[in-house]
């Protein structure tokens, strides 16, 4: 039997592959049993229209960059067209802007090919392009306290290293996708300014096979709403996760990281990417312009 729910890493956009091929496969295995997966949801509460509404086939908790690209790759997918998709999201509506800030944002992400893969298969990074992104050639990372030193060299690669782009950038790049899709596709949904509370996860030892394994979501707005599948990816403190009481191994590293824009005095290629190992922490250089670079120091306790 397929997991009913799943706690999508929060920090990453490298697991959406492998979450969504994992349930395409379950899909395709329930609609074999089944014949329709998501739409035997609309059929078995056609006499109910509130309970209809209330019930979805897929709810991801968190719009946040890995929330919504999983929701924008569900909606790029044919064999999900039927089903009835969530995305919640705790911060309220905000209208896309066509307009970049002049000033770089400090809070940005190194993007692989995978990643970028991932992207450009539902389309959100042509809109990055579009926007503003910083290819890295090449890495060099050493350490303070010897010689030691490697590099990697875009030369030696058959692709790009990498790609620095600001958080705000991709996330108004998927946003972009995800909305086309939604005018697509009535059954994408997106909740904003709905928080999830509690959730109420199935028991299967209490319950016989005529019902469904539905979980069950109370928000802070006071609904609730229940979903087949419920995707968590609300954070590094995911309140999912905690429901589900998974296990994790987390230690506290005592200190405090200063992120800064710096502006070079002149324009560079600036398409390598600096790390220096020291005994009180790592210091890092990522290029995101010709004229500025994004600095990440730990460097003292606390």
């Amino acid at each position: 039997m397929f997991s009913r729910v799943l706690n999508s890493s929060a920090n990453s956009l490298h697991s959406i592959n492998s979450v969504l091929d994992l349930y395409k496969l379950g899909v395709r295995c329930s609609v074999k049993l089944n014949k329709h997966l998501c739409t035997e949801t609309c059929k078995d509460d056609a006499f109910n229209d509130d309970a209809a509404a209330n019930e979805y086939d897929i709810v991801i908790s968190g719009g946040g960059m890995v929330g919504s690209a999983m929701a924008a790759s569900l909606g790029n997918e044919s064999v999900f067209r039927d089903c009835k998709i969530l995305l919640l999201e705790a911060s309220p509506y905000r209208q896309l802007s066509s307009n970049l800030p002049e000033k770089y944002a400090n809070r940005v992400c190194a993007l692989t090919p995978g990643t970028v893969e991932l992207l450009e298969s539902f389309g959100a990074w042509k809109n990055i392009c579009d926007m503003r992104k910083k290819k890295v050639r090449r890495m060099q990372v050493w350490e303070a306290c010897s010689d030691a030193m490697i590099s990697f060299d875009k030369n030696a690669m058959t692709e790009d290293l990498a790609y620095i782009v600001e958080n705000d950038v991709i996330l108004t790049g998927i946003t972009r996708r995800l909305e086309a899709f939604q005018q697509d596709n009535p059954s994408l949904q997106v909740m904003h300014g709905a928080k999830v509370e509690r959730y109420e996860l199935p028991q299967p030892h209490l319950r016989d096979d005529f019902q469904k394994p539905l979980t069950v979501l109370h928000l802070d707005n006071g609904k609730s709403i229940k979903a087949r599948l419920v995707i968590g990816a609300d954070g590094m403190n995911s309140l999912l996760r905690k429901t589900m009481q998974v296990k994790y191994v987390e230690w506290d590293y005592n200190q405090m990281a200063v992120v800064a824009t710096l502006s070079f005095s002149e324009a560079t290629e600036n398409n390598v990417a600096w790390q220096r190992f020291t005994p009180t922490g790592p210091i890092a250089l990522l290029p995101v312009c010709l004229s500025f670079a994004i600095s990440r120091c730990l460097c003292f306790d606390i």
